[in-house]
């Protein structure tokens, strides 16, 4: 069992970017370096990919303190954003199931929709943890947009024999942004949110519903719940959001 070589261009493309051309060839060298060391880590623990990769080769493409301190900084000042975490529901026990080598090339799939979906609201990618990622937007209607966009990109590599689902969370606030990292009472919210998220759904919370329904006309809302969330003494109110035709038309709607 090898670690694919597809996944070494993709990590040099994305270094390519934050370092200069005489540096490139001596980075693409080293990711190939490490290639040994984490096949052997997979072969020992193959049980464990989902971790691995949340530690090991994918967070090698990921943004560097300084890039996420860029994209984070056009954020600050605005009195709220849209926050948003996605993950592949049971990456374990895909893994489990088809094997390692498939499970990273899910995971380059996964990422190409992801980052299409953050283009399209207009988003970052802020963090990037192997199979999930936290995300932030100008509005909740951008976010909310991007979702619905990612939730028919994963439906689409299931038609394609990819058989997953995400679970997408969204939920407005205002977030404490310094340097590189963001964090806060609402961000944590979200996070715990991800707890009640069914695979294949988009899920919002109030806050998010509030902002977004008015630019929204094609988006409904249902499937209403309060949910119990740690850290939190009253119940959340959350809904789930499905396009309200049977296509998608989010690109056309997009503003």
């Amino acid at each position: 069992m090898s670690i694919p070589r597809s996944i070494l261009p993709r990590i040099a493309r994305r270094l390519r970017s934050t370092v200069d051309d005489n540096s490139v060839a001596m980075v693409a060298e080293a990711a190939r370096a490490l290639e040994p060391v984490l096949t052997r880590a997979a072969l020992a623990r193959p049980s464990r990919l989902a971790e691995l990769t949340r530690r090991g080769a994918v967070a090698l493409g990921g943004l560097s303190p300084a890039e996420r301190s860029v994209r984070l900084a056009r954020f600050k000042g605005e009195s709220s954003i849209a926050i948003m975490f996605a993950d592949i529901a049971d990456f374990t026990g895909y893994t489990a199931e088809n094997g390692d080598d498939a499970a990273i090339a899910l995971l380059g799939r996964v990422a190409e929709v992801v980052e299409r979906a953050a283009a399209l609201g207009k988003g970052e990618i802020i963090k990037h943890m192997g199979d999930g990622y936290l995300l932030v937007f100008p509005s909740s209607s951008q976010a909310i947009r991007a979702g619905l966009f990612l939730n028919r990109g994963i439906a689409d590599l299931r038609e394609d024999g990819d058989l997953v689902a995400m679970r997408i969370v969204v939920h407005d606030g205002s977030p404490t942004i310094e340097g590189d990292d963001i964090f806060g009472h609402d961000v944590n919210l979200a996070a715990h949110l991800m707890d009640h998220c069914r695979p294949g759904s988009v899920m919002v919370s109030q806050s998010s519903k509030e902002r977004a329904e008015r630019r929204l006309r094609r988006v409904r809302f249902d499937r209403r719940r309060r949910v119990k969330v740690q850290g939190v003494p009253e119940k959340v109110e959350v809904w789930r959001v499905e396009p309200a035709t049977a296509e998608i038309d989010v690109v056309a709607t997009a503003s």
